[in-house]
């Protein structure tokens, strides 16, 4: 008895370790087409941090996914790949995200 109380003692706070890593996992993963020029920044009400052609924000996911996507667009400019949830923008909703997007100089490699 006196040896398990050690090992529930362990699986109590290895499940909220993980239960807190998972919380703070972001919701929304964007690619972009060309490096951040800011390494956080705030749209559509989240807190996002880049860095290179990466940007991460957490809060809740919503189905306005593609809206979310466009509001960063117009921040950051074209965005190549949007995630919210694990579920991937496609083709047309990432096409309709750019349509707004901010007028970022595109390398002619990157398109």
């Amino acid at each position: 008895m006196l040896r398990v109380i050690p090992l529930l003692a362990a699986a109590v706070v290895s499940s909220a370790f993980l239960a807190s890593a998972a919380a703070a996992a972001p919701n929304y993963q964007a690619t972009l087409a060309v490096p951040a020029s800011q390494s956080k920044l705030v749209s559509s009400e989240r807190q996002w941090s880049c860095a290179g052609l990466a940007c991460v924000a957490g809060g809740e996911a919503t189905s306005a996914a593609a809206r979310i996507c466009s509001r960063l667009a117009r921040e950051v400019g074209p965005i190549a790949a949007f995630t919210a949830n694990g579920r991937a923008l496609d083709a047309g909703q990432l096409a309709a995200c750019n349509e707004k997007a901010a007028s970022v100089s595109v390398p002619a490699a990157a398109k």
